[in-house]
């Protein structure tokens, strides 16, 4: 599996690497958000569930203190921090699948033209000992199906290191 990843990135040009090679931090922050966003829960539930707790044990207790007057008012502060976050979080997550996605198909468009300009410029004898529909499957769906093999094993790799 590595040969072939090596081998795949090989064929991209040094600025795509890169690009490529930004998927593993923007994969990591969005590990860290999805780890805080769980313990959001977990305390949102706490405190919920037990609001008088909530002032004593937390970490900024004086500024909660300060902030909040009754109980009440620290549920409804916590859940409104909470829906901020997480509303955050997933634009966090829109914009790096939108980043991931944008790197791959630019991959796939500029190995592909590559591709094709080596088509197009190979001897005329070479297009008699081919198959057309053969030069054309790899000038578009190879290309993809393999950037995008590529582009799964990256993300693989960065969810084992998470």
């Amino acid at each position: 599996m590595f040969q072939v990843l090596q081998k795949s990135f090989t064929l991209l040009t040094p600025r795509e690497r890169w690009l490529w090679a930004a998927f593993i931090p923007i994969s990591l922050i969005v590990a860290m958000l999805d780890a805080f966003g769980a313990a959001a829960v977990f305390g949102l539930i706490g405190a919920i569930s037990a609001p008088s707790r909530t002032v004593q044990v937390s970490l900024i207790s004086s500024f909660l203190a300060y902030l909040l007057r009754h109980e009440q008012d620290t549920v409804l502060v916590l859940t409104a921090a909470a829906a901020i976050f997480f509303v955050t979080k997933n634009i966090v997550l829109s914009a790096g699948l939108y980043v991931q996605n944008r790197v791959v198909n630019d991959s796939v468009s500029s190995m592909s033209r590559r591709l094709l300009k080596g088509y197009l410029t190979a001897p005329y004898s070479f297009h008699f000992q081919r198959n057309s529909a053969d030069l054309i499957y790899n000038s578009t769906g190879a290309v993809k199906a393999v950037l995008n093999a590529v582009s799964a094993a990256v993300t693989l790799i960065s969810e084992v290191l998470v």
